[in-house]
């Protein structure tokens, strides 16, 4: 796991109560430990499930909560122990961002069972401060649970993951994207709509997946 000794100021939009509207929140992220990688986004999907989220739709939302996790960003910083990326790739964060390694799910590489999985957000990290999701300016991730993002995918900024797969499940469909020149429809989006596109997607009022261009974006009015 990443060092918890240091942090830093960002800001990203949360929702602060049930209404689920979002609005810029400035928080702190830990410093790079050694198996991290710092990611400045570019651009996070919006997913029904975030809707439910920020919303407490399932009771056990806990605020204020940065959702988003479809996200793309460039490695701007990583830990002195991460052999996967480098400062310059664009990659991309799911749902996932911690397990406990040691567990049945976990050695099989279906750590998306096991019991002390961390969601992106709305979760706890292993320093007890709550995990904030991808809209935002940046998010420090370690390495096991960020993902090469192929180049068919980057004129678009967008990619597509699924709620329950696997680090593993979801580097070979990313790959099988890659090989087959696979890439989404998307409506891009600045984070200025995304309260907007939240009621559109409430009211079925879309047709293609909304896009947050988040380093586009101006996070504070």
């Amino acid at each position: 796991m990443g060092s918890l000794e240091t942090e830093r100021k960002i800001v990203g939009w949360a929702a602060t109560d049930s209404t689920g509207h979002l609005a810029p929140y400035t928080y702190s992220l830990r410093d790079t430990g050694p198996e991290d990688v710092f990611i400045k986004v570019i651009s996070c999907g919006i997913c029904h499930t975030d809707i439910h989220q920020i919303k407490n739709d399932l009771g056990m939302s806990h605020y204020p909560m940065v959702p988003g996790h479809e996200v793309v960003g460039e490695v701007v910083e990583v830990g002195s122990d991460v052999t996967k990326f480098k400062v310059g790739e664009v990659v991309g964060v799911g749902v996932i961002v911690g397990s406990c390694r040691n567990c049945h799910p976990c050695k099989s590489e279906i750590e998306q069972y096991c019991n002390k999985r961390i969601w992106s957000y709305n979760d706890v990290y292993t320093d007890g401060k709550p995990t904030q999701g991808g809209f935002a300016e940046s998010m420090v991730v370690d390495q096991k649970f960020v993902f090469i993002t192929p180049m068919v995918m980057l004129g678009r900024k967008s990619i597509t993951g699924s709620f329950i797969g696997s680090i593993k499940e979801t580097e070979e469909m990313l790959e099988f994207c890659k090989e087959n020149g696979l890439a989404s429809t998307i409506e891009v989006i600045k984070m200025d709509y995304i309260n907007t596109a939240f009621e559109r997607l409430e009211k079925n009022d879309v047709r293609y997946r909304f896009v947050v261009d988040v380093a586009g974006s101006k996070l504070i009015p």
